[in-house]
């Protein structure tokens, strides 16, 4: 790899973990009032957010018609009656989403340090990382012995590529697998690539990413080795609901298009493409802008605005349920021990009795 594309690369690995966790106000919270806002202001943040739009954003041609569109309800005084600087930026992400509907594009105030709370720490931040695992939320096996891992985002830390070893050390020996992304998104490329490495018996690629500004494409494969067994033949539910976004949507996106195993829930949030975040502390704010798309090498295209479509179609909080069910059946129907067939009849009852 020339060292042009080892940065670049790093890049994408920075951008994703920036998806990881969607502004407050995407669920319904309202963006803070940090500023006033004139005239002048409202110029120069257009301004800039069309340079950057018009070098980088993943479709040329989109990011022409949003700065058309940005310019002429500037001109026209659409945004005069905007008394703030948090209405106004919210006012640019609707506009810029009304060209097309990406939901990794954004404009944002930057947050007064000192009001900052605990929610709102740097997520990137290794201690923060530290404290929540990784992002590695729970292991453990299910009755049956079936196992199941949450993971509620792709972290870039040291740790979690030990984290996501040790658990899948600690799956090892279970015949069937769940792994649960209802709650997860996003974040970057290396763990996706970890953990579906145990989950494969050879190579596979899993994607490519497409950036505009560079007409290259980088591709990403399963890793050739990991330490420990892999689970290869076992059987693999993933669970994932509208809240699965972004790097969760490229694990769930690309595993499916593997054949290794099926996805259970509803339908993702519907985002893939890669970002840069770019800071503008003197208008006081900040620009997300998709750089890249994902391609699928099976599909040749990937999961935006449509999101990852499910297998198995079922309300989010019966995922589970219905997936242990199934893991279940696959385990029964290929065990010969009678006192072992009847006590795993007894658990899939219980659990099918949950999903009614």
């Amino acid at each position: 790899m020339t060292s042009r594309r080892h940065r670049m690369f790093i890049i994408i690995l920075i951008g994703m973990v920036a998806t990881c966790f969607v502004p407050r106000w995407v669920f319904g919270e309202e963006a803070p009032e940090v500023a006033p806002i004139d005239d002048d202001l409202m110029a120069s943040i257009v301004e800039r957010v069309c340079e950057d739009l018009e070098l980088k954003y993943v479709f040329e041609d989109d990011a022409r018609r949003m700065c058309g569109l940005l310019h002429t309800s500037l001109g026209s005084g659409a945004y005069a009656n905007l008394d703030s600087l948090a209405a106004f930026t919210e006012r640019l992400t609707q506009d810029l989403r009304s060209v097309r509907r990406d939901l990794h594009l954004e404009v944002f105030t930057i947050d007064p340090v000192d009001e900052q709370t605990e929610e709102d720490l740097d997520h990137h931040d290794p201690e923060y990382l530290r404290r929540l695992n990784s992002r590695f939320r729970k292991v453990e096996i299910l009755e049956g012995n079936v196992g199941y891992l949450a993971l509620d985002g792709f972290a870039n830390d040291d740790g979690a590529g030990a984290a996501a070893v040790a658990a899948m050390n600690f799956l090892a020996r279970t015949d069937a697998l769940i792994i649960d992304l209802r709650e997860n998104g996003g974040g970057g490329v290396a763990i996706i690539q970890l953990l579906i490495s145990y989950l494969c018996e050879g190579r596979e690629q899993l994607s490519s990413i497409y950036i505009r500004e560079t007409d290259t494409e980088l591709q990403f494969w399963t890793n050739r080795f990991v330490e420990g067994p892999r689970l290869a033949d076992v059987p693999v539910w993933v669970l994932v609901s509208n809240r699965t976004f972004s790097a969760a949507e490229a694990f769930a996106y690309d595993f499916k298009h593997l054949g290794r195993g099926q996805i259970v829930g509803e339908a993702t949030r519907g985002g893939a493409h890669p970002v840069h975040n770019v800071d503008y502390p003197d208008l006081g704010i900040t620009v997300r802008v998709p750089f890249a798309r994902a391609v699928n090498p099976v599909t040749g295209g990937n999961w935006e605005e449509i999101g990852v479509q499910p297998d198995v179609i079922v309300p989010s909080e019966d995922a589970l349920a219905v997936s242990h069910a199934a893991a279940l059946r696959f385990i029964l129907e290929k065990e010969n021990d009678p006192a072992w067939r009847e006590w795993l009849q007894r658990t899939l009852d219980a659990v099918i009795s949950k999903t009614k």
